[in-house]
């Protein structure tokens, strides 16, 4: 059995950031008359809040998934790092977080001001924003920064799957009754009589 697997680390990261968009619906096009401004709304969605001050929680997760590119290589929605590279990685991802976390509180403590400066930059369009604003908790809520560590390990294969393991290695993997019906299918068939 292969040992690679023992010198692979995983490390998910979990970054959430509040869009500051909402969903734009009929009547918001109707308020005024007139078409809303396209810093105001664009692709189905209004802002609001400035996007700039979103900035800086986007610049941190890019920062985030560099460092563990750098490392690493992207893989199943996480990046596979070597054992050796990981201490000093989430050593790198915990001042990040550190980083985010300021952000947050900073943003926070602003989110009613800049609410308002943003309104105010587009009169006549006040009621398009302030009938989907949150309220700064459920906003504070959707801020999270975060990663998760995890190893894949080989399989210790007994029984039929250690059947479906020797006729091609992992590979060729197939688990519970899709591995049973491989073993039926049609030697006749080609692959492309496959339907869904």
């Amino acid at each position: 059995m292969s040992t690679a697997l023992h010198d692979v680390m995983m490390v998910a990261l979990d970054v959430r950031i509040w869009s500051g968009r909402k969903k734009l619906r009929p009547e918001d096009l109707t308020a005024t008359g007139r078409l809303p401004p396209r810093e105001l709304v664009s692709l189905g969605s209004k802002r609001l809040c400035s996007p700039d001050v979103l900035q800086p929680f986007l610049q941190v997760k890019r920062r985030a998934e560099t460092r563990c590119q750098a490392v690493g290589v992207r893989f199943a929605r996480a990046f596979a790092i070597p054992r050796g590279a990981a201490k000093p990685l989430l050593s790198s991802l915990n001042s990040l977080a550190d980083q985010f976390q300021q952000a947050r509180t900073a943003f926070l403590s602003t989110y009613d001001e800049e609410l308002a400066r943003w309104s105010a930059q587009y009169p006549g369009y006040e009621r398009l924003i302030a009938t989907e604003l949150l309220p700064k908790a459920v906003v504070a809520s959707r801020f999270a920064f975060g990663y998760e560590v995890f190893a894949i390990n080989a399989i210790d294969a007994d029984g039929e799957l250690a059947d479906v393991l020797a006729q091609g290695g992992a590979g060729n993997l197939t688990l519970g009754s899709s591995a049973r019906s491989t073993r039926r299918w049609p030697a006749n068939r080609a692959p492309s009589c496959v339907t869904r």
